[in-house]
This record gives C-alpha cells, sequence and structure tokens, in this order.
C-alpha cells in the first residue's frame, strides 16, 4: 500500500515538474541551478541510498541468526523489514525527483539519472524477493513455523519492478514534454 502512495506522489510531481517547466518563463536564479551542483547533489543522493538499504537488507537477514524463540525473531524481522522497504521507497522518490530537476538544470534529457534509479529500485526489490524474503521462509520452516508462499511474493517483486520502471519513464516522458518549448 505504502509502494502505491508513492508511485501515486512521483506520478502527480512528475506531471506537475514537467507541465510547470513547461508553461513558466522565469529569470530568477532559484529556477535556473547549475547542473554540477545538481548531479552532485543526485550522486551523493544516489550512494547514501544505496549504503543505507543495503545495510539495512543486511541487518534484516543477520536479526534472525541470534534468536531462539520464534516469534521475537518474526517481530524483529517484520520491523526491520518495513524500515527497509519504507526507506528504500523513500530514496526511490527522492532519486526520481533528483533526476527530473538535473534534466531541467540541465535543460535537456540526462537518461542516465533514470537508469540508476530504475536499477537502484529493481536490484533491492529482487534482493528482498530472491534472498531476503527467501531466507526469512527458510528461517520459518526451521523454526517449525507456518512459510509463506514465495510464488506469491516473486510475482509482487516482479511488479513491483515494471510500476517502479513505468513511473520512472513517465517522469522522463513528463520532462522530455516539459522541456520541449
Amino acid at each position: 500500500m505504502f509502494s502505491l502512495i508513492i508511485y501515486l506522489l512521483i506520478v502527480a510531481i512528475g506531471f506537475m515538474m514537467g507541465y510547470l517547466y513547461k508553461r513558466s518563463v522565469t529569470n530568477a536564479q532559484f529556477f535556473s541551478p547549475d547542473p554540477k551542483k545538481s548531479l552532485r547533489i543526485f550522486m551523493i543522493v544516489f550512494v547514501l541510498a544505496m549504503v543505507i538499504t543495503f545495510g539495512l537488507s543486511w541487518v534484516t537477514t543477520h536479526l534472525l541468526a541470534g534468536t531462539s524463540i520464534p516469534e521475537e525473531g518474526s517481530i524483529k524481522y517484520q520491523n526491520t523489514h518495513s524500515v527497509m522497504i519504507f526507506v528504500l521507497n523513500f530514496f526511490f522518490f527522492a532519486l526520481v525527483v533528483l533526476a527530473n530537476f538535473y534534466s531541467q538544470s540541465l535543460k535537456k534529457m540526462a537518461w542516465v539519472p533514470y537508469l540508476l534509479t530504475i536499477g537502484y529500485y529493481c536490484i533491492f526489490i529482487l534482493k528482498d524477493a530472491y534472498y531476503i524474503s527467501d531466507y526469512y521462509q527458510m528461517w520459518l520452516k526451521a523454526m517449525h513455523q507456518q512459510p509463506g508462499d514465495m510464488s506469491t511474493i516473486i510475482s509482487n517483486a516482479w511488479e513491483k519492478c515494471g510500476i517502479g520502471s513505468a513511473v520512472t519513464l513517465f517522469n522522463y516522458g513528463m520532462i522530455w514534454w516539459g522541456l520541449r518549448k
């Protein structure tokens, strides 16, 4: 549900950024940022997103190793996994907006930030489905708990990758449309 809200916000902001850029004319320095600074901000946020999300994914799986009570381990996993998904969606949102911002500051389309954003999102969504959730399912079996259905988790991950890519490409299209004056 949270991912759906993030997708809708990204679509709305992409539409707004493209529409406002196309319809506005200004000489204000605030609306004409330096492309080098905006790329530097994008890269800092990208590296920060990779490090934080990777760290949370590592912590999520390693929290299960030290617990002998299944309920306690499951609660720790669910809490950390929720934080990881929140951070993943938050940085996905920030990276799409910063990719839009960089293309607008460059005054032409820069496709590399969009590819990095799609790559970041898909890597961690698929890592969650194929590694983290799979590890959790094996842990549940070892603790004699009822595991969930992995095929549903994997199909949901591929759907999220497709929707995330579509949302990013929609933003790319809106910014392209906005830059054509």
